[in-house]
């Protein structure tokens, strides 16, 4: 057996020493002062810059933006109708808004939904409403909507309820906002939040069953099939069903007893699973809804009956031209 000395004389000849700070091997200080330089240093800091390059952008578009203990207040609208919400620095709020607001990243959606004859007082469920910038979105395009955002995470449906407070305010009563904090599922079922296990942040999460997943990050919340939501509103109809819910659009949509898809005017699906495509868009044919546009990352369909009568209501006006 060599002697534990020279062993160490020899390695630390060769540069692989174990080195005292956290046990890494010596040669490998290089790539673990640069990890940490990227960690603490340069993604913070492009994660700022890019989020005030997006209040920038806000600004210039003619929002007001104000930080107010803690959180960025922004207002936002037309001079006959405006809003206000909250955001949180640090976070994806300031991205979801340039996205919903700005670049009107749902106006395809609101034009189906205007084609098809269902834009005055419509019912809309909105599935995976994160802090409700939707909500506040079709408060302004859409006055005198019923909308029911759904959301599973505890620190976004907070937030929620106080920007769904301050809509409510802002729009004089003519947008009716009911609040649900609950994870969209194909059955009703206790729910896992599960988070991203690299990011750790409020808007990388999942969700599972409780039953056959392991433990989770996020805390429990209760799943809710959509003819459930539709019940405790008491329509039979849903004229615009937005869902962004974070992969969970498979388990809910791709069910064999998805009935209810044949109660829905207008949907618009952020497919989170793109190999899956082509089986979303049969199972939502069988089901009567047909793919009319895909703007960005979203999917529009329309449901069968409704894009018939849209057609033939073109036609007849084209030739009457």
């Amino acid at each position: 057996m060599r002697n534990p000395t020279l062993v160490t004389t020899h390695q630390a000849k060769r540069g692989t020493f174990t080195a005292a700070i956290a046990g890494f091997p010596g040669r490998d200080w290089p790539w673990l002062a640069l990890g940490l330089f990227l960690r603490k240093v340069y993604w913070p800091f492009r994660s700022t810059a890019i989020e005030f390059d997006g209040i920038r952008r806000m600004l210039r578009a003619g929002c007001d933006v104000v930080l107010d203990k803690g959180l960025l207040r922004a207002e936002f609208g037309n001079p006959q109708r405006k809003a206000h919400c909250w955001l949180r620095p640090k976070t994806s709020d300031v991205r979801v808004f340039e996205d919903l607001i700005l670049r009107d990243q749902y106006g395809a959606a609101l034009k189906w939904l205007k084609k098809v004859g269902a834009d005055q007082n419509p019912y809309i469920i909105d599935g995976g409403a994160n802090i409700g910038l939707f909500a506040a979105y079709c408060a302004l395009k859409l006055p005198a909507c019923f909308i029911q955002s759904v959301e599973p995470d505890a620190g976004n449906f907070d937030l929620l309820q106080r920007n769904v407070g301050a809509l409510k305010q802002s729009c004089a009563g003519e947008t009716e906002i009911v609040t649900l904090q609950n994870g969209i599922w194909p059955t009703d079922e206790a729910l896992r939040i599960c988070r991203d296990a690299d990011a750790g942040k409020p808007w990388a999460f999942s969700v599972e069953s409780a039953a056959t997943s392991g433990a989770g990050s996020g805390g429990e919340v209760f799943g809710i099939r959509v003819d459930a939501i539709m019940a405790q509103a008491g329509r039979d109809t849903v004229d615009l069903l937005k869902l962004d819910i974070e992969g969970a659009e498979r388990a809910v949509l791709l069910e064999d007893d998805a009935e209810w898809l044949s109660s829905v005017r207008v949907l618009v699906v952020e497919i989170e699973h793109p190999s899956k495509r082509d089986e979303f868009i049969e199972k939502l044919w069988c089901s009567g809804l047909t793919l009319v546009e895909e703007p960005g990352e979203c999917s529009i369909f329309v449901r069968h009956d409704v894009l018939a009568h849209v057609r033939n209501e073109y036609f007849r006006t084209t030739l009457l031209d």
